[in-house]
């Protein structure tokens, strides 16, 4: 099947946009049409490279590129790493570490109202 056949089996953004892989998932449309644009560019960019030879082979890409993305939206945004650099304080790792007694403070304190932005005194 030639490169240009393997193309038209793309799907629309909009067809795309209700793909199985998204079902239930509640997010504003503008996100899910450029998740949905971003997978197709994906799929595309991976026919080109000759990577996908296969309808059938686009078919499951796009379904793995739009689970994928699902996942990673439904999961935490920040996860614990490692700081590899070597530097305590590096901004791109986040912070140092709390230490037990600050975290019990600050969960004990945000489990009500606090005084965050607006001054006691």
């Amino acid at each position: 099947m030639s490169e240009a056949d393997l193309l038209r089996h793309l799907p629309s953004i909009d067809r795309a946009k209700s793909h199985a892989a998204l079902q239930g998932l509640d997010v504003p449309d503008e996100l899910r049409t450029q998740l949905c644009r971003d997978a197709v560019a994906e799929v595309r960019a991976r026919v080109t490279q000759g990577e996908l030879t296969r309808p059938q082979a686009i078919d499951a890409a796009l379904a793995q590129i739009l689970a994928r993305d699902r996942q990673l939206l439904q999961g935490p945004i920040l996860r614990r790493i490692l700081n590899g650099t070597g530097v305590l304080l590096h901004t791109g790792a986040g912070r140092a570490p709390l230490p037990a007694v600050a975290l019990q403070a600050m969960t004990q304190t945000a489990r009500g109202y606090c005084n965050l932005e607006v001054s006691l005194a």
